[in-house]
């Protein structure tokens, strides 16, 4: 007799145009990095319980995927359904800790709670257009790198106290958020955070934020600008800050002659 089949290897069945419906069998406990990306055809993934693992980017640009289940005992999901643009809902089980990446581009996805242990968010739902509900939990220290980016549809969220970084264009371009809380605690904000979130009309601002990216760049470029501009805010033209009166988002709204409210 042969060994047992416990893995899928990477890039295993990438590209495969024939592929419709996956079940995966009991005893596998890892499925390789891209193998089943590509997949155009497939429309349901069914994993079993006992998988450990799924690689990076494993069902990535499976287009026409609508369902699929994440096991109990998977940790990370890096990058694993990017581009799945078919699939408008997913659970991601307790025990899931990093979902870097995972679900970029899936334009159908309406409403996600993200579970408790998971740290950072960096790209995990960017390009999520029909996005309007987003749960994150109180574990969550960073909201990374284009974590919700063009998340057109996002109207509001709540953004825990735990977190103490908001990196570079994680909200950038979601036109439809109106008002963010920003958490006591939070200590920096990043470059083009919430860039062209056009709608934003409101945004509060703790004492305890230290660094707010701004900067002015000169030169000459092709546009005939003799300044490039790069800071947190840019190009929500409606903005009210609120903020404590000599923090630092006092000071960036003055440098940027954004509105501002002091508050006590």
């Amino acid at each position: 007799m042969g060994l047992p089949v416990t893995s899928i290897a990477n890039r295993a069945f990438e590209g495969n145009r024939n592929i419709t419906g996956l079940t995966v069998p009991e005893g596998i406990v890892m499925i390789g990095k891209w193998a089943f990306a590509g997949c155009v055809g497939l429309t349901e993934a069914v994993l079993p319980q006992n998988l450990t693992e799924i690689g990076w980017f494993a069902f990535a640009n499976c287009a026409s995927l609508v369902k699929a289940n994440i096991p109990s005992g998977i940790e990370c999901i890096g990058g694993a359904f990017a581009g799945c643009a078919a699939l408008g809902e997913i659970e991601i089980p307790e025990g899931v800790k990093n979902i870097k990446g995972a679900f970029s581009g899936c334009g159908k996805l309406i409403r996600v709670s993200v579970p408790d242990g998971v740290k950072n968010i960096a790209g995990a739902f960017a390009n999520c257009k029909n996005l309007t509900s987003l749960s994150l939990p109180a574990s969550l220290t960073e909201i990374g790198y284009r974590a919700v980016a063009s998340c057109e549809s996002l109207a509001s969220v709540e953004i825990p106290g735990t977190v103490e970084t908001i990196g570079d264009e994680a909200f950038d371009g979601c036109l439809n958020l109106r008002e963010i809380v920003l958490p006591e605690g939070l200590k920096s904000i990043g470059s083009f955070a919430f860039r062209n979130s056009a709608g934003l009309i409101s945004a509060r601002i703790p004492k305890s934020v230290e660094s707010i990216s701004s900067e002015r760049t000169p030169g000459r470029f092709l546009s005939g600008e003799t300044e490039r501009q790069n800071h947190a805010f840019e190009g929500c033209p409606d903005l009210l800050i609120h903020c404590e009166k000599d923090s630092a988002a006092h000071a960036y709204a003055k440098e940027w002659d954004i509105n501002y409210k002091l508050i006590d």
